[in-house]
């Protein structure tokens, strides 16, 4: 399953992008919203958003506050999968 969904978001337009404002309850919200309508969702993260806190930790943390699965990371953009 993994790797079909890894094929789909390679396809994938950005949904969500986090700036400086980092990981903010809004985003979540967003993001959250996206992945009860779509299941995958495709984020990316701008220059700016590392300036709050490293790229992993947001990827973790926006996987964890949305329960959804980390699918793939690739530079600055990344997956999510929730069903």
């Amino acid at each position: 399953m993994l790797p079909v969904l890894r094929s789909r978001a390679m396809l994938l337009e950005p949904a969500v992008r986090i700036g400086k404002n980092g990981l903010t309850p809004a985003v979540i919200r967003e993001i959250d919203a996206l992945l009860d309508k779509r299941k995958l969702v495709k984020i990316k993260l701008l220059k700016s958003s590392m300036e709050t806190a490293e790229k992993q930790q947001l990827i973790t943390a926006a996987a964890k506050e949305t329960g959804a699965l980390l699918v793939q990371s690739a530079g600055m953009t990344f997956a999510l999968y929730r069903e």
